[in-house]
């Protein structure tokens, strides 16, 4: 999905460290992959666990619409607050089973990666605005 900056709220970017993440955020960072290149990534945060571990989510990258939309009716949009902003974010259980159901259920495994918090840099929290995404 070709995410542009209209799908913003604003052009805020909340640096944070990876493990300060929660689940239901949209989140953008570089990432180290084991080959020894780097990519930048666009997710939604699905499970962190455990803290300083691991991060699971959907890659927004190459989501179609019609998909995000999918993703969108499972959840619903709630305010969370970080360093005095507030955020929409989705209300993802914290439990990554029920996630991975979620995810399987849809047939998104394409889309579902788990990230290494200690190879992720740059970790940014975009207050995006989910119903421009529909």
């Amino acid at each position: 999905m070709i995410i542009t900056p209209l799908n913003f709220e604003n052009t805020l970017k909340i640096t944070i460290n990876p493990r300060r993440l929660t689940e239901g955020l949209f989140v953008e960072f570089n990432y180290k992959k084991r080959d020894g290149t780097a990519s930048q990534y666009d997710i939604i945060t699905l499970d962190v666990f455990p803290p300083g571990g691991y991060v699971w989510g959907l890659k927004m990258n190459d989501m179609t619409k019609v998909d995000f939309r999918k993703v969108l009716n499972k959840f619903d949009v709630e305010i969370h607050e970080e360093k005095g902003n507030e955020i929409q974010k989705l209300d993802v259980p914290e439990k990554g089973k029920q996630s991975y159901t979620m995810v399987q259920k849809l047939k998104f495994e394409k889309y579902y990666r788990k990230f290494i918090m200690s190879e992720m840099s740059l970790v940014r929290i975009r207050p995006i605005n989910f119903n421009s995404l529909i």
